[in-house]
């Protein structure tokens, strides 16, 4: 076990810092991603987002590789199953209604589908010409996400919201946790 001087300023360890970070490393990777499409005029195509799926197959093979190769240490002060089974199933219920029920909300009539179907359709993230505003002011993270599984599939666009509260989640248990 690390000492609190080693683990650095906050005490935990590095699987908890690596643990926390995993969103935010998502979050980059979808991000760089997005803007390389778009620069390229390729936001809107399918060949290009096999790309994208490939390579984040073989990333997360070549970190779990990684992770299974590291030396491990026993956990500290892990919640029993119990205390997680509520926040999964209710995460997991959330997802199965999100893949389920049609995006036909007015936020995501209004303002995310439609701003992912312009990107979808112009093949770039740039701002164009729209009367609601809030499609090109807005930060793009969750219409970024939202592009990724789209690929023309519609009961996929609701996944996004389960996946943010699963991140959400994910950071706070982490940030919580034990050292």
């Amino acid at each position: 076990m690390l000492t609190p001087e080693e683990a650095g300023p906050s005490g935990r360890s590095p699987l908890a810092t690596a643990l926390f970070a995993a969103p935010i490393a998502a979050g980059a990777w979808v991000v760089v991603w997005v803007e390389a499409l778009s620069a390229l005029g390729l936001a809107g195509s399918r060949p290009a987002w096999a790309v994208f799926w490939a390579a984040t197959a073989g990333g997360a093979a070549a970190g779990l590789y990684a992770f299974r190769k590291a030396p491990s240490a026993p956990l500290p002060g892990m919640p029993r199953a119990s205390a997680l089974a509520v926040p999964c199933a209710v995460l997991g219920l959330t997802l199965v209604v999100a893949l389920a029920a049609a995006p036909n909300n007015w936020d995501s009539m209004v303002y995310h589908n439609a701003r992912v179907m312009e990107w979808w359709d112009h093949g770039s993230v740039a701002p164009w010409e729209t009367p609601i505003d809030r499609q090109v002011r807005m930060p793009p993270l969750a219409s970024y996400f939202t592009l990724c599984p789209l690929s023309r599939k519609p009961s996929c666009v609701n996944a996004t919201e389960p996946e943010s509260s699963g991140t959400r989640s994910h950071s706070a248990f982490c940030a919580s946790w034990p050292t």
